[in-house]
């Protein structure tokens, strides 16, 4: 906590796609992508070197209408996630109120475009994240009132004057009717070993 600003982590994640790196989110929304270096097999003692960092707040305030709803903030929990998505510069980082997605290629990273979940003036908060076992380029987004299926374009996936084009959008999304009040639901996302039926996937998504 000491070399991350202090606030207690409420959430951590390994790059799936390069092992030696991890994003770790405090309970304040400020998250840092960290290289793991060193270790036992080189002989040396593990260091983290901090490759990006940013606030997920700052883009919830920019979200904001008027200084007053700015207060909503301090209603949150400390609750916050994130994953990689996409391909390996690409990551995911939310609260209970807003989702951003960033390229890390750079300490000066891109924001790249994602539709917000919850309404402004919606009561509602994000429950759960997951991503698409079968599919890197979608993921899931649980809220006290509905389940939505997105899918990113990455930053790699375009020409770099086509940039305007990257960013997530909403493929589906359904009301699911489970109480807004419980903010203990889950998602459960069950693998598919079927390729045939693995672009069916988002049907068999559960709460729990």
């Amino acid at each position: 906590m000491e070399q991350s600003g202090g606030a207690p982590h409420a959430d951590v994640s390994f790059n799936p796609h390069y092992q030696r790196q991890v994003g770790l989110v405090d309970q304040q929304g400020n998250w840092r992508i960290l290289d793991i270096e060193g270790g036992t097999r080189h002989g040396k003692a593990y260091k983290l070197s901090c490759v990006a960092q940013g606030s997920i707040m700052l883009r919830e305030m920019d979200q904001m209408d008027k200084p007053g709803e700015q207060e909503s903030i301090a209603r949150e929990d400390g609750w916050a996630r994130i994953l990689w998505i996409g391909d390996v510069n690409t990551i995911l980082v939310c609260n209970r109120r807003t989702v951003g997605i960033f390229d890390i290629r750079a300490k000066i990273f891109t924001t790249l475009k994602c539709p917000e979940p919850i309404p402004k003036r919606s009561a509602d908060w994000i429950l759960d994240v997951k991503r698409h076992p079968k599919n890197k380029k979608r993921f899931f987004i649980l809220t006290s009132s509905r389940l939505l299926l997105l899918a990113v374009t990455c930053l790699s996936d375009v020409l770099e004057d086509d940039v305007d084009s990257t960013g997530a959008s909403v493929l589906m999304s359904w009301t699911h009717f489970q109480g807004s009040d419980d903010i203990t639901l889950e998602l459960h996302i069950p693998s598919i070993s079927d390729e045939g039926t693995a672009h069916n996937i988002h049907l068999f998504a559960s709460l729990y």
